[in-house]
């Protein structure tokens, strides 16, 4: 993830730049909603990147950029777009950047 002053940015496959304003809330999960399948992206047994259905109501589908596995996981609700689920290489690293997206959310 890169953080700028107005926004913060996923790079790589089905990355894309989203501004803090455009967040609802952000959370941080020690476990994922379980993953039923994939729309469109990739998924393996290690990592799940792009559109993705999920067995829970609220938010049936999301974007993932995650590796499986690898708790914490960042939960960002936006306010007029699919919720993003994203985890560091390491819980350090998600840490640090749930700080600075809950700093910079509204």
């Amino acid at each position: 993830m890169i953080f700028n002053e107005e926004s913060f940015r996923i790079t790589g496959s089905f990355g894309n730049e989203w501004s803090y304003n455009e967040i609802k809330s952000v959370n941080l999960l020690d476990e994922l909603p379980e993953i039923r399948g994939r729309v469109f992206g990739r998924g393996t047994m290690r990592e799940s990147v792009g559109h993705h259905t999920l067995n829970d109501a609220s938010y049936n589908t999301a974007l993932l950029f995650i590796l499986k596995d690898s708790p914490p996981y960042i939960f960002i609700e936006l306010k007029e777009e699919k919720p993003i689920f994203i985890n560091g290489s390491s819980a350090e690293e998600t840490n640090n950047w749930f700080e600075l997206l809950h700093e910079n959310s509204p």
